[in-house]
C-alpha cells in the first residue's frame, strides 16, 4: 500500500497545483486505451471522464463541460474529426481545447486535425509522459488565457469608466484646461491599475517561457516533430503576450509622465521617422510627402510617439500596395489647426472607427498585420493630455487619414 501511495505522489508532483483537479474527457473506442489513461491521469490528480465514441462524448458535454478533451480519430459512428467540428460549432464547447490521439500519421490527417479546431496531435501508441506533458501545457495556457481575458475585461471597464467621467466633465465645463481634482485622481488610479496589471502578468509569462524552454530541450520533444511544433506555438504565443505586456506598461508610462510644453518641429520629427522606415525595407516603393515647417506647441517626446505610431501604421497597412503613398501635413480648414497622416493602404469600414482607439481592439487579423492594439490607444492618451482630439476617416482598400489637434 505504501508503494502505491508513493506512486500516486510521484505522479501528483508532475502536475502544477493550479491544474490539479481539472476535468479531462477521453473518447476512444478501445477499452484498453481508456483504462490506461483513466488510471494514469487519475493518479496525476485529474478528474477523468470516459466516452466510447463521438456520440457519447457529445451527449456528456451537454451536462458537464470538461477543461480539455482527448479525442480518438477512428471511432465508429461519428469519427473524431466530425466530433471536433461539432464541438467547435457549439458556443458552449468551442473554447474547450481538443487534443487528437490517433495512429494516423500522414500530413494531410494532421492538417485536417488542426483545420477542424484541434490544438494538438498525439500519435499512437501513446507515451503517457508525453500525453501528460501536452495536457498540462495546454491547461496552463488556457488558465493563463482566462486570467488575461479577465484582467483585460477589468482594464477595459476601468478605461470605459474613465472615458465616461471625462465626457461628463466636458459637458459640465467647456474649458478642457480646467480639469477637476477628482478626474485627475481617477486618472492616476487607472494608470496605476494598468501598470500593476501589466507588471503582474510578467511573472506567469516567465513561468510559461521557462516550461517551454524545458520542453524544447527535452529528449522527447527533440525526437518528435509534432512536439517541436507545439512548443514553437507556445513560444510564439508567449512572445506575443510579452509584446502586449510591454505595450501596456509603455501606455501606462506615457499617460503618467511629466509633460514639458515647447515649440516642436513636427516636420523634422516626421522626416526622421521616414528615414528609419525606409532603412527597414529599402525595397518598398513608397512616396513620402512631408509638409515643411509644421510646428506645434507640445511635449516633443510624446509627440514623437504619436507620429511614430501613426506613420508606422501607415507604413504597415500600405505594405500590400505596389505603389504606396504616405503623407504628413497640416490643414487650417477646421476651426483649430489640424495635423494629419494619410495613406492609401487597406483602410477599413468607417462604421468601426469609434472602436479603433480602444486598447486591444484590432480591425485586421494578426496573421495579416502584426500588432497588439495598443498603439492608437497610446496616441489618443497623448493627444488628450495636450487638450486635443484625434479621429480617423477611412475607406476599405482606399486608405485612412488620421487627424489630431493639440489644444
Amino acid at each position: 500500500m505504501s508503494d502505491y501511495i508513493e506512486h500516486i505522489n510521484r505522479n501528483h508532483n508532475k502536475v502544477d497545483a493550479g491544474i490539479i483537479g481539472a476535468t479531462i474527457l477521453i473518447a476512444d473506442d478501445t477499452p484498453y486505451n481508456l483504462g490506461v489513461l483513466f488510471d494514469y491521469l487519475g493518479e496525476c490528480g485529474f478528474e477523468v471522464l470516459l466516452a466510447e465514441d463521438g456520440e457519447s462524448l457529445l451527449e456528456q458535454v451537454k451536462f458537464a463541460l470538461p477543461d480539455i478533451i482527448l479525442l480518438d480519430v477512428m471511432m465508429p459512428g461519428i469519427n473524431g474529426f466530425e466530433t471536433c467540428r461539432i464541438l467547435k460549432a457549439n458556443e458552449a464547447t468551442r473554447d474547450i481545447p481538443v487534443i487528437f490521439m490517433t495512429s494516423l500519421t500522414d500530413t494531410v490527417d494532421k492538417l485536417t486535425a488542426f483545420s477542424v479546431g484541434a490544438i494538438d496531435y498525439v500519435t499512437k501508441p501513446l507515451e503517457h509522459e508525453e500525453v501528460l506533458a501536452r495536457v498540462t501545457t495546454h491547461l496552463k495556457l488556457r488558465n493563463l488565457q482566462k486570467k488575461l481575458e479577465e484582467q483585460n475585461e477589468r482594464l477595459q471597464q476601468e478605461i470605459e469608466e474613465r472615458l465616461r467621467i471625462e465626457k461628463e466633465v466636458k459637458q459640465l465645463n467647456e474649458d478642457l484646461k480646467s480639469r477637476t481634482v477628482e478626474l485627475e485622481t481617477v486618472n492616476q488610479e487607472l494608470e496605476a491599475f494598468s501598470y500593476s496589471v501589466s507588471h503582474d502578468l510578467s511573472n506567469p509569462l516567465s513561468i510559461i517561457n521557462g516550461y517551454a524552454y524545458m520542453l524544447q530541450e527535452s529528449e522527447v520533444v527533440k525526437q518528435d516533430v509534432d512536439a517541436q511544433h507545439s512548443v514553437a506555438r507556445i513560444q510564439s504565443a508567449a512572445k506575443r503576450m510579452e509584446q502586449l505586456i510591454e505595450d501596456l506598461m509603455h501606455l501606462s508610462k506615457v499617460t503618467r509622465s511629466e509633460m514639458r510644453f515647447e515649440p516642436v518641429d513636427l516636420s523634422e520629427i516626421a522626416s526622421d521617422i521616414v528615414v528609419f522606415l525606409e532603412q527597414r525595407a529599402p525595397e518598398r516603393n513608397i512616396d513620402f510627402i512631408i509638409a515643411d515647417n509644421v510646428v506645434a506647441q507640445g511635449d516633443a517626446r510624446l509627440l514623437r510617439i504619436v507620429l511614430e505610431n501613426l506613420l508606422g501604421n501607415a507604413w504597415k497597412y500600405s505594405g500590400k500596395k505596389s505603389h504606396a503613398q504616405i503623407e504628413f501635413g497640416k490643414t487650417t480648414d477646421l476651426k483649430l489647426p489640424t495635423y494629419f497622416v494619410r495613406d492609401n493602404g487597406v483602410g477599413f469600414d468607417q462604421t468601426s472607427a469609434n472602436k479603433l482607439f480602444r486598447p486591444f481592439v484590432r480591425l485586421h487579423s494578426r496573421k495579416h498585420f502584426e500588432g497588439t492594439g495598443i498603439g492608437l490607444a497610446t496616441v489618443q492618451r497623448i493627444i488628450q493630455r495636450h487638450g486635443g482630439h484625434v479621429w480617423v476617416e477611412a475607406q476599405i482598400d482606399v486608405g485612412a487619414t488620421f487627424y489630431f489637434t493639440l489644444q
